[in-house]
């Protein structure tokens, strides 16, 4: 009896984590502002991640920016890089600062290895007024 209630407390424990505990915190400086015509990308370059792999990248506050589930990959090889939009309120004093994370389940996150979130930079945009 003792073992399941000692379970019990483990699982509530792990779904009561926020969602950005076990993530790595990525902070990238900014060149210069944001100029009125531009708006702000993030690239991530996945290196070799199993078919199916969730990252997800939130802002500092924990405020979702994007999921990524690369499926067409071949096995062993880079996934890629993929781009997901920062919103201008996510630059604080020149900078933004992200929370990446590898999704174990829906509510649990870890920190991903540097061969799975190979890096992660910033880019400028031109948007149209």
């Amino acid at each position: 009896m003792k073992f399941s209630a000692l379970a019990a407390f483990a699982a509530l424990a792990l779904a009561a984590q926020p969602a950005g505990a076990a993530a790595r915190t990525i902070t990238l400086h900014l060149p210069h502002a944001l100029a009125a015509h531009q708006a702000l990308v993030a690239i991530v370059r996945l290196g070799a991640v199993p078919r199916g792999t969730t990252i997800r990248v939130r802002t500092a506050d924990g405020t979702l920016l994007g999921t990524l589930s690369p499926y067409a990959i071949v096995p062993g090889q880079e996934a890629g890089s993929y781009t997901v939009p920062i919103p201008a309120d996510a630059v604080k004093h020149g900078e933004v600062t992200l929370l990446v994370g590898v999704e174990i389940s829906p509510t649990l996150l870890r920190a991903p290895r540097t061969d799975e979130v190979e890096s992660v930079s910033l880019r400028y945009i031109g948007v149209s007024p």
